[in-house]
């Protein structure tokens, strides 16, 4: 009966690690349930005109084996970044005939550095400091095209694109001193037509060469504000809030956790074995 006793003390501490070890290596295994809940799923488009803006995070997103999806990023030059896009089946990692890349495409459309599944390094372009830049994954086939598969996006070093809703933040001005510059050249064009139709001889043509003068640096303000404005609510020209991505836990954080709990996994069961 002791020996019996003995055993069974011994096997349940036992049991109970490998269930506590099972339950570790599905919340923090590639792939698994956990991860797939903390994936933001997406729908990128077919070109550059109008795709969605991805911040830092973990995406899911769907595509066909021959096909290429973009995606917008709010880069700043120079910054480090990570790009990765990667199968959700392991079926389809193992598949030879598929290959599938990312490449990072700059605001005028070339491409930075080469096309691959993982891409890290930095870029700039000489237009602004922060701009927006695309994503571009690519689906190669050498068999079957048209088929459809779950992949997997993850995005480092690029800003952040959280909800802002311009009618309610103070300091959010650019649509307030655009709407001022625009009424500026409608009133500046009213009184160089004035001046042109005028039939007084007081008329000066200096007078509406200033003006003009006047004219070309209100409608170069304009253009700049519309440019901000459409740098900010990418990838629309304009907008009252800025898009928003759900925040989603970074994958070295659940690792850590992970290490975490099997350290205090094998601390629980050393102390059941020596109470058995």
């Amino acid at each position: 009966m002791r020996a019996a006793f003995a055993r069974a003390a011994i096997t349940r501490p036992a049991a109970l690690l490998t269930a506590l070890f099972t339950l570790l290596v599905v919340l923090v295994a590639p792939g698994s349930v956990a991860e797939a809940q903390d994936r933001v799923e997406v729908e990128g488009t077919a070109d550059f005109r109008n795709p969605p803006t991805l911040g830092p995070g973990a995406y899911s997103d769907r595509m066909v084996s021959g096909e290429s999806i973009w995606y917008g990023v709010l880069y700043t030059n120079n910054e480090d970044f990570r790009f990765a896009v990667s199968f959700a089946e392991p079926a389809a990692a193992a598949d030879s005939d598929l290959t599938l890349e990312i490449a990072l495409i700059g605001p005028t459309l070339g491409q930075a550095g080469s096309a691959d599944p993982v891409i890290i390094g930095s870029a700039s372009y000489d237009g602004g400091e922060t701009n927006l830049w695309y994503l571009e994954v690519r689906l190669e086939s050498d068999g079957v095209l048209g088929l459809e598969y779950e992949i997997h996006i993850d995005v480092e070093g690029v800003e952040e694109n959280k909800i802002n809703d311009c009618t309610e933040t103070p300091e959010c001005t650019l649509d307030v001193e655009l709407e001022g510059v625009n009424a500026e050249i409608v009133e500046l064009e009213e009184d160089i037509g004035e001046l042109e139709n005028a039939e007084s001889p007081d008329v000066v043509q200096g007078d509406i060469d200033e003006l003009r003068v006047d004219l070309q640096d209100a409608e170069n303000q304009a253009s700049t504000q519309r440019d901000e404005i459409a740098l900010l609510c990418a990838p629309e020209t304009d907008c009252t809030e800025l898009p928003e991505l759900d925040p989603v836990t970074p994958g070295w954080a659940l690792a850590l956790g992970g290490l975490l709990l099997l350290v205090g996994l094998g601390a629980l069961g050393a102390k059941l074995l020596r109470k058995g």
